[in-house]
């Protein structure tokens, strides 16, 4: 019992990590990808 808690405690605090890293991760590619986007469209009709 006392182990499954800690364990519980400790997946639950690297859960907060994971969430905030991916979530910078995701918004980091997700702007990437529109700025990439955009100019390659800016691009595209300047042909």
């Amino acid at each position: 019992m006392i182990r499954s808690s800690i364990s519980k405690n400790t997946f639950s605090y690297i859960d907060k990590i994971n969430i905030s890293l991916f979530s910078d991760f995701y918004n980091g590619i997700v702007g990437l990808s529109i700025f990439r986007f955009d100019s390659f469209y800016q691009g595209f009709f300047s042909l």
